[in-house]
């Protein structure tokens, strides 16, 4: 699990808003140029798509997903005293936003600040009673007037992170923002690795997504940008996220029953209150999954999000693609303090390996519900 926390923490180093996912796409072509069997492309809307070629061009091809963005915020207005007002680039609640420090990633550089509120001094009796939105807060980076933030470098549409780094926790725990996706960035990443030393009998394709938390917004052009730059479409994809966990005061049992420690997040159904995007796992894939879990002896749990990922979406490209994703338990989600559990990494990791080492088998086996018996060809 070491080289696992060594490479997340790497990861959650890096800032990477919905739009600006530069930094990680960067890392991830550097950490991946030792590997010359590793080819990669770049998309128009900025999708790092790679593949490793596998032993046998007959085998089935898997795709494994991990979007590169995180949710934050960016700068809305900067009023005459030089406080920045926002907007969500993405979707955080604002409890966990009050009083949080921040980084706003200006033109000139990233400039420290903090959300600023109202204080309890001066807070009436009836605020306390109505809580705070959005539209009472306001991000302070010191600046004195809308001149000097300008002069600093800030703008409306500079993007604003929260600035908090990984922390270790007892029990094989860390804690810290971006959680999600920078977890499933770690599989990714290893999974290129360890394909790249000792390739697999089927070729293996990798994106790394970018606006995923603006409605899913990158992962439409995957499916269509590994068939440009590659000639081909995966057999079988699966998205890395994060996964709900609810095993802290005050979640009443069923609501969400997912435990740090149990195992990696198997998806079986994805329902997003917010949007249109829903995806439901194929039972044969997760009776194929549930197979290899126990022969192996890997946990694993059942997840079904209420929220979407991008296995939504690559369940319908192309002619349809058997999908499904495999997820990282995490509490706290979309705040400063994301808290997971590497033994769940862990637990994926191995996992997809062997998801890898019987692609064909799980795939001959998942896919016949949906094969037709009335197939003519005129």
């Amino acid at each position: 699990m070491e080289q696992l926390q060594q490479t997340l923490e790497k990861f959650v180093s890096l800032h990477a808003p919905p739009g600006f996912e530069g930094k990680v796409r960067d890392f991830v072509i550097s950490e991946m140029s030792q590997f010359p069997s590793v080819s990669w492309a770049v998309d128009g809307i900025g999708n790092l798509l790679m593949r490793v070629k596998g032993r046998d061009p007959s085998a089935k091809k898997l795709l494994f997903d991990a979007h590169m963005d995180e949710p934050c915020f960016m700068v809305k207005y900067i009023d005459e005293r030089g406080f920045l007002h926002f907007v969500q680039l993405g979707f955080v609640v604002e409890t966990v936003a009050t009083g949080q420090p921040v980084l706003v990633h200006g033109r000139k550089g990233d400039i420290n600040g903090a959300f600023g509120v109202r204080s309890f001094h001066l807070t009436t009796p009836q605020q306390l009673k109505e809580g705070l939105t959005f539209e009472d807060m306001w991000i302070d980076i010191g600046a004195n007037s809308k001149k000097n933030a300008y002069e600093l470098g800030v703008r409306p549409g500079s993007p604003v992170t929260f600035d908090s780094l990984m922390r270790p926790l007892v029990n094989n725990c860390v804690m810290g923002r971006a959680m999600d996706n920078r977890t499933g960035c770690t599989l990714a990443l290893e999974l290129v690795r360890k394909a790249a030393e000792s390739p697999m009998r089927g070729d293996v394709f990798i994106s790394f997504s970018v606006q995923e938390e603006l409605y899913l917004r990158g992962s439409t052009p995957v499916i269509r940008g590994i068939e440009r730059y590659f000639g081909t479409v995966p057999d079988i994809a699966i998205a890395f996220d994060i996964c709900t966990a609810g095993d802290f005061p005050g979640i009443r049992e069923g609501k969400a029953p997912i435990a740090l420690n149990g195992g990696a997040g198997v998806k079986v159904y994805d329902r997003s209150a917010s949007s249109h995007y829903s995806q439901v796992t194929p039972l044969k894939l997760i009776e194929e999954i549930e197979r290899i879990t126990k022969e192996r002896s890997i946990p694993f749990q059942y997840d079904f999000l209420s929220g979407s990922t991008n296995a939504d979406v690559f369940s319908l490209e192309s002619s349809g693609i058997l999908t499904t994703g495999i997820s990282i338990p995490c509490r706290y989600t979309h705040s400063p303090v994301e808290t997971i559990s590497l033994q769940d990494m862990k637990y994926a990791l191995d996992l997809c390996l062997a998801i890898l080492e019987e692609a064909d088998v799980v795939y001959e086996r998942a896919s016949t519900e949906n094969k037709s018996a009335n197939y003519r060809k005129d």
